[in-house]
Order: C-alpha cells, then structure tokens, then sequence
C-alpha cells in the first residue's frame, strides 16, 4: 500500500509580508544609524581642527615678546594671526589678516578678546572659533589663554 502524502511547503502571503516589513525597518534603521554615525564624525572633525586653530594660535601668541602680547587691544578685531600657517597655499608676506580658515568645505570664524583684569602684568585672552556644520547647527569652541609678563603661560579649552 502507497499512501500519496500531498504536503505543502513554502511561505504563505502574510509571512513573506511580514519578512519583508521586517527587513525594511532593519534597512531604514541602518541608513539612520550611518546618517548620525556620519554626522557625529564631522563634528568630532571639527572640533579637533577647531582645538588646533586655537592651540595654534596661543603657541603663536606665546612666541611674542611682552610688549607685543601687551599692546594687543581689549577688544581686537577677529583676527587669525598666522592664518598662512592652516592654508600652506599663502605665504606670509602677501597675507592679509583674515578671521576665516577653510577646511573641510567648512569656514571656521576665530575671534578673540584681550582682558587686563585683574592685574597689569597678566593677559587673559578667550580664543573663539565657530562653524556651521553639514546639517546647518552651529557649532563654538572656546580656549582660554593666560599669559604673564614674567612667563606664566597657562591655557583651557571648553568646548
């Protein structure tokens, strides 16, 4: 005696809907997670070339004799100093003062702001550097700066 078994095998409509729902909410949370994860890496890009305009600009600062560090005005306007140093295309001596360096596709503004207080023989200066990020969010770094007649030269970043 042959028994003819008629078995089906196969996915029915539902199940096959389901895997596929399944797998395009697994795709779209991967095209998101690259999104941010893309996003985060630019700003971490640019925080570190933020960090570095403004470390160089102290070291740059640190370099100058007192007198010079002392005439620097309260409030000087945004100006990068040795802007030929982040854009090796320029030389020194056809540099004109610019508060913008470009990196990236993106312009970085320095600005920064001289105090005398507390004391005459000690300069606090506050070193900005903003940009504006892929997405259109504003982005600051901020750098402290202390530089004293007789040597001290203390520095802090917030970001």
């Amino acid at each position: 005696m042959k028994f003819a078994l008629k078995t089906r095998s196969g996915f029915t409509l539902i199940e096959v809907a389901l895997g596929a729902t399944i797998l395009a909410v697994a795709f779209i949370g991967m095209i998101d997670a690259l999104a941010i994860g893309s996003e985060m890496l630019d700003t971490a890009r640019k925080q570190t070339i933020a960090a570095q305009i403004m470390q160089a600009e102290a070291e740059y600062l640190r370099m100058q004799p007192w007198s010079t560090i002392s005439s620097l005005a309260s409030k000087s306007p945004d100006y990068l100093s040795n802007y030929a140093d982040f854009n090796p295309k320029l030389n020194h001596s056809s540099l004109a003062p610019s508060s913008l360096a470009t990196f990236a596709n993106t312009s970085f503004k320095f600005s920064r702001t001289v105090n005398t207080n507390p004391h005459a023989n000690l300069r606090w200066i506050t070193m900005t550097v903003s940009w504006t990020s892929i997405t259109g969010k504003a982005h600051q770094r901020s750098s402290n700066l202390y530089i004293g007649k007789y040597g001290l030269n203390v520095s802090y970043q917030k970001p």
